[in-house]
This record gives C-alpha cells, structure tokens and sequence, in this order.
C-alpha cells in the first residue's frame, strides 16, 4: 500500500501521481517495479493508537495549496494533476492531428474534391454537372470584372495607319480623327468625344452615366445637358414600369444557375439510368483515352415533362430573379405577343406537352462520362426513324491535364452497330479549342472544321494576359480570327507600355488592309463646360422634341455643312 509523501493521501500500488495534490509517487517504488525486484522486508503490523478522549470524527489531512475558501461552505477545487512530458506530446499530437484533419476537410469541400468521393448515382451526377457550371461560371466573373474596366482618368486618341485601296474613302480616312477622354466620378463616369476631320475639330460631344441616369450634352448644339432617368426610360419604353435595369447581384445569379442546374439534372432518375464503371472511352476523335463512369439516360416523355413544368414553376415563383425580370420585360415590350407573364408561362406549359411527345416518339439517348469530379463528355443521341441505322449525334468533350485544357464541340452520325462508346460515333464537324492556362496567362489555339467535306472554316489564335488590363477594359495580348472561305483576318493586340496603352485593330480581307491604332494616355482633366444646365427628359414627347432640334437643327444645320466645306477643299470643288 501506497501513501502520499506530501498529503498522506492513500494510493493504488500502480499511481504515478497523487490525484489529491498531485505530487509524484515514490521513485523508489517505482523503480522497484520497473526493475529486478527486490526482497521485501517484512511488514510490522501498525498498533491502533487508543483516544484518551471520545473519538472524534477524523478531517482528511488537506494539502497546503496557499488558498483559504472566504464564502460559503464550499470545498475547496481538488488540485490539477501535473501534466508529464510524454501527456503534453500525446495532447499536442492530437490537436494537431485534429486540425489536420479540419483543414482537409474544408479544403476538400472548398476545392469540389469531394464529389470525386461520391459513389457513382444520380446525386453524385447533378453534383459533378453543378462543379462543373460553378467553376465556369467563376472563371467569366473573374475575367469580365467590370471594375477593371476604365480603371483610371484616361485620354484616348484613334490613329489610322493602313487603309483600303479606294481613292474617295481612304482620302475620308485619313482625315478622320477622334479624341476620347474619360473620367472616372462618383457611381460613374464622363465621356468626352471630339471628332476631327482634317485638322479641325468638328464638335464637341459629353456623356455622363451614374446610378441613377444617363446624359448627353452637345456644347455647340445647347450648353445643356440632357439627362435620362432609367425609371423614366422604363416607362417611356412601355414596359409598365416592370423593366428593371438594376445590376444583379453576383451571388444571385449563380445560384439561380446552379438551381437550373440541379432542376435538370433531374431528367435522371433511378429507372432511366444505368452506370457503367471502368469504360475506356476514346475522346477528341482518337487523341486521348481514359477510364470514366458512363452514365447513360433514356428518359420518357414524363420525365421531360416534369422538369420542364418544375423549371417553369422556378422561374415563375421567383419573382426578385433576374430571369423572371428579364421574361416580364420581354412579355411586357411593345408588340408582344402575350397580356401578360402568366400567359407566357401558360404557353411554355403547352409547349412542354409537344417536347415530352418528341421524347415519346423518339428514342433519345443522353449519354454523360465523368472522370473523378469532371464531365469528359456529354452527348445526346437521337435514333434514327429507320430500325437499324444509328441516328444523329451532338455534344462536347473537356478535358484538364495539369495547366492544359481542351475543349472539342462536335456533331455527327451515331451508328450502333459497335458495341464500344468510342466507336460508335462518326464526326461530321469539330469546333476544336486547346489552351494552356499559366497563373494568369492564357494561350492557344482552335479550329472549327467540317469533317464531311475536309474544309476548315475558320482558324482562331490567342495569347492572353488576365493580370493586365487596358483602360478601356481589355486583357493585354493577341487575338486572330481567320475566317478562310472568305480570305479574312481579323486581328486585335494590346499592348501596355508604362503609362501608355495601344490598342492596333486590324482587319484584313483579300490582300487588303484596314486597321486603326488607338492609343490610351494615364491622365486627364475632362469636365463639363463651365455654366452647363442639367434638363431632365421625362416623357417620351421630351425626347423626340430633343432629337428633333438635335437632328434636324444641328447635325444637317450645321455640323453637315462644316464637314461638306472640308471635303470641297479637299477635293478642289464646292457643295
């Protein structure tokens, strides 16, 4: 029997630690047991010591912590066990191995990772179709940030350099000149545009947008700015005040996508669907292969009807969505065809009937390969009337490897007499995308070819830099478009050079060239004229008035008869 060298607290023979005071057991001890073990000497038995008064109830012996309780008759708070060298590593371990664990998780859910978890069903699926959408849809958002367009007060001057060979316009031309300036301001911005013919600026014309409206002023017309409210602009437009020119917000959006998403997703259910594992699938016509689940999907005529109607009942219901303001301002637009919005979605719910019918009528297959968490390929089939002789076929395949991402959207005949996936399928025509994606640098090269008759059609280029962009909103880089069939290039680079930005638009077409080089300069001190009056446009009797005294008064007036005096000096006559 053990007792504690400190508070005389008894302990079992194998304590390593008091648990009242937490002072260590006797190291003799327990160097005995750890070693060889000693003889033991005998034990005298301990004579009960005889009261000379009534006994008295005896209080445990209390180890001297330095603290008396001051309030109630609480007990004092048993002392902490000492915590040993190899506990504070089992603890620390364990922290970690937690916090480990933790971050894997988020990251793997934060990344999609997890879909790659997922047993091949239906649910796994709809959440490799919304991966797929979600990642898309945040790569656009990055790229097309609208705060990088017009990032600071810029002077914009357009040069011409080569021309089309024709003695009349390429004298007009190269007299033409215009000078752009824009300054950023509070919730929006101030255009300046002077055309110039020959020298001679012709006019001077300002437009304002903030939150709220949309302006116009022409000095030499009217020291006046002519201002829009959008409100007004709804209703002058006769959409019954339902057209709503808000900016939607992001989040928004993509939700709303990603729930169009999942809602035709469920065109696949547990008796439309098979899933075969482990299928070797050829893709890019030949180029690649790889082993993917194939999901493949009859659905009935019922099946379509049902998304249809539960797509329709989404937009329908969602009110604040912007597809349903974009569908009320359609409806609501001058000359449509429907009263209002419900009969529109009255009409789409008849239309459904018609495209579940086709469905009924028709074998149409929809055939999904998915690798891990990504489409590989989707594709939809249509048997042909004929029994035995294939049908039609459409779709696209993706593909990521490391920093290299190709895209190929095909059409072509579907032939079943081959069992296999990848052989079944003749292409007529490819539109063919390979890039590399590099930090923030895109490159690549596609073509869009018909197979059928061994014609390409067009041949695309592209060198992109999505860290840098021009004042007007463009990335830095190249981009060349060769349509063949009819002997076009067109092509855009921008290039940034300190403070400087030149934008060289450039089209050529049967050994011809048209091209213009507009220039961006860091600075300006564009402003309204000095005394301009700002005049609200409120109905759509203001306006025409304005675009009559505009027209009529001003530009045949006037600015016509400025420029007709130029061109008689030019070319040696008078009009």
């Amino acid at each position: 029997m053990k007792f504690c060298a400190n508070c005389g607290q008894q302990l079992p023979d194998d304590a390593g630690f008091c648990p009242m005071c937490g002072t260590r057991a006797n190291p003799a001890a327990s160097n005995q047991d750890s070693g060889c073990r000693q003889p033991e000497e005998p034990v005298q038995p301990v004579q009960p010591v005889q009261p000379e008064e009534p006994a008295q109830p005896v209080q445990p012996v209390q180890p001297d912590t330095g603290y008396t309780p001051s309030y109630g008759n609480h007990e004092p708070r048993a002392p902490r066990a000492k915590i040993s060298g190899k506990m504070l590593v089992g603890i620390i371990s364990a922290v970690v191995a937690v916090a480990v664990v933790i971050a894997v998780v988020v990251t793997v859910f934060a990344s999609g990772d997890y879909i790659a978890l997922m047993p091949d069903s239906v649910n796994k699926l709809e959440a490799c179709e919304k991966n797929m959408v979600r990642t898309v849809y945040d790569f656009t958002e990055e790229i097309a940030d609208p705060d990088g367009i017009v990032s600071s007060t810029n002077a914009l001057s357009f040069k011409k350099t080569d021309l089309i060979d024709d003695s009349t316009v390429e004298y007009i031309l190269k007299q033409l000149e215009f000078d752009f300036e824009i300054a950023l301001e509070k919730d929006g911005y101030l255009i300046c545009l002077e055309p110039g013919f020959s020298g001679n600026t012709l006019t001077s014309v300002y437009l304002r947008r903030d939150k709220k409206s949309i302006g116009i002023c022409v000095p030499d017309f009217e020291k006046k700015l002519f201002r829009i409210n959008y409100d007004d602009l709804g209703e002058i437009l006769d959409t019954d005040e339902e057209l709503d020119l808000r900016a939607f917000d992001s989040k928004d959006i993509k939700k709303t996508l990603l729930d169009i998403v999942g809602i035709f997703c469920g065109i696949a259910n547990e008796s439309n669907t098979e899933i075969t594992k482990n299928v070797k699938l050829s893709i890019f016509g030949g180029d690649d292969t790889c082993k993917v689940s194939l999901y493949t999907i009859k659905p009935t005529g019922d099946d379509v009807y049902a998304v249809i109607c539960r797509l329709i009942d989404y937009v329908e219901n969602d009110k604040d969505s912007f597809l349903y303001q974009i569908v009320n301002a359609y409806c609501m637009r001058d000359g449509s065809l429907y009263d209002d919005v419900s009969e529109f979605f009255d009409c789409l719910r008849d239309e459904a009937v018609e495209i579940s019918d086709f469905f009924d009528e028709h074998e149409i297959t929809i055939e999904i390969a998915v690798k891990g968490k990504d489409i590989v390929m989707q594709r939809v089939i249509t048997e042909s009337a004929y029994e035995g002789e294939g049908g039609s076929a459409f779709g696209c395949f993706m593909r990521r490897k490391g920093k290299e991402i190709r895209i190929m959207a095909f059409e072509g005949y579907y032939d079943n007499s081959f069992d296999s996936v990848d052989d079944n399928l003749e292409y007529s025509s490819v539109c063919d995308i390979e890039a590399t994606f590099s930090g923030k640098k895109l490159e690549g090269e596609g073509v869009v070819k018909n197979i059928d008759y061994n014609e390409t059609y067009a041949e695309l280029s592209f060198e992109l830099d999505f860290g840098s962009r021009s004042p007007l909103g463009l990335y830095c880089g190249s981009l060349e478009l060769h349509l063949i069939d009819e002997d076009i290039t067109i092509s855009l680079d921008v290039d940034k050079d300190g403070d400087t930005t030149e934008h060289d638009f450039k089209v050529v077409a049967d050994g011809e060239t048209f091209s213009f080089l507009i220039e961006s300069t860091e600075g300006t001190d564009v402003s309204l004229p000095k005394n301009t009056k700002e005049v609200d446009l409120t109905s759509e009797e203001d306006i025409q008035d304005f675009v009559e005294e505009f027209v009529y008064d001003y530009l045949y007036g006037e600015l016509i008869g400025q420029i007709s005096g130029l061109l008689s000096g030019g070319f040696g006559f008078g009009w």
